[in-house]
């Protein structure tokens, strides 16, 4: 994704827009959508889906993004920030219980805030972790400790799409959220990803 910004606004791309200076994340254009939508959309229109988008936790962790790549069916890796937050995958949501016979039935919701990836990570045991060797480095192998587990990522941006979605295709919302990946570099970050299927 980093790399087609680059090359849009250096013109290497012919019928390239002029991109803004600033972090499209923070761009909203003049029809109220957000700078990954224009550039999602853009890419559309030249007839271009990323296969894969990866990306820094600048955008990783903004969930507007990851939301208009779910959308898409476009896989990612993303870089996010350890107090973005989702439920364990195995969470479920409960709806409350319904007082007397007059109005809606309570709509499902976790009853619990949602830890932070950070949280996550930490709750974890150590044989959790494994050893992970990509590449020899120039002071030898380079490695780090890896975990794997699957996660719910929580927050109004997050459900709000989802609740607005599911209303108005059949008039309520179970209150599940979407699962993915939660990828842990022990020493150095955490990545989210929907790239692996569940498990059971």
């Amino acid at each position: 994704m980093a790399l087609v910004v680059a090359a849009a606004r250096t013109g290497l791309m012919s019928s390239a827009p002029a991109w803004p200076a600033e972090p499209l994340c923070d761009v909203v254009d003049q029809a109220g959508q957000r700078g990954e939508q224009v550039l999602l959309g853009t890419l559309a229109t030249w007839g271009m889906t990323p296969p894969v988008v990866v990306a820094d936790a600048a955008y990783g962790t903004n969930a507007h993004l990851r939301t208009a790549l779910a959308e898409r069916d476009i896989a990612y890796v993303l870089a996010i920030r350890a107090d973005v937050t989702a439920h364990l995958f195995d969470t479920e949501p409960e709806a409350p219980e319904r007082h007397g016979d007059i109005g809606c039935w309570p709509q499902p919701c976790y009853r619990h805030p949602a830890p932070s990836a950070a949280e996550l990570a930490a709750g974890l045991k150590r044989e959790a972790l494994a050893t992970v060797t990509w590449r020899q480095g120039s002071r030898g192998d380079l490695r780090s400790r890896f975990a794997a587990m699957r996660v719910r990522p929580a927050g109004k941006t997050v459900e709000r799409p989802i609740r607005a979605a599911a209303s108005a295709e059949q008039g309520w919302w179970d209150g599940i959220l979407p699962g993915c990946w939660l990828l842990i570099d022990w020493s150095r970050c955490h990545r989210i990803s929907p790239l692996l299927p569940a498990t059971a």
